[in-house]
């Protein structure tokens, strides 16, 4: 395909913001344990349970953390936008990956089936197996697609949803 990518996988916003706070509380659990807390606190919510009297390995930890840096800076679709011609190559890659799932997927109307509706529901569950869940090709599409969008417009939760891309009918 045309762009390649570096990781496996882009970052979301909501996992960007869930290592954030990770760090930050790792660096906070960190810091509170270099300080000697009386033994009413610990396992209060006030300090991590293996405080006081229990040793911290600061080296460990700090490795931790940095490794978790690492990982949400190459993640983070914010600091790995597409520019120029690339941006213009990724658009029309994510565009045909979209006609692709358009054509692909189930319709709204056969998501919201219910089992009253016997032949119908059943038929609607068989296409689902076929060509969503057990499609290999329809689970490259999806994640391409979430993957080019996520780097495309980082800063919209919704823009690497492919639910936008049912039809109605």
């Amino acid at each position: 395909m045309g762009i390649e990518r570096k990781l496996s996988r882009t970052l979301s916003t909501g996992d960007v913001e869930r290592m954030e706070a990770e760090i930050a509380q790792r660096e906070s659990d960190l810091g509170a344990s270099k300080k000697e807390l009386p033994p009413a606190d610990v396992g209060q919510g006030f300090a991590p349970a293996n405080l006081p009297g229990a040793s911290v390995d600061e080296a460990k930890a700090r490795m931790q953390i940095a490794q978790q840096r690492a990982v949400l800076d190459a993640g983070n679709p914010a600091n790995d936008k597409f520019t120029g011609n690339e941006r213009d190559t990724a658009y029309q890659e994510a565009r045909e990956h979209a006609e692709w799932l358009e054509k692909n997927m189930l319709t709204q109307k056969e998501m919201e089936m219910f089992p009253k509706d016997a032949y119908d529901y059943s038929r609607a569950v068989r296409k689902s197996q076929a060509q969503e869940v057990g499609s290999r090709d329809f689970q490259f599409h999806a994640n391409r697609y979430r993957e080019l969008m996520r780097r495309l417009d980082p800063d919209n939760p919704e823009a690497h949803s492919i639910e936008a891309l049912r039809s109605r009918t």
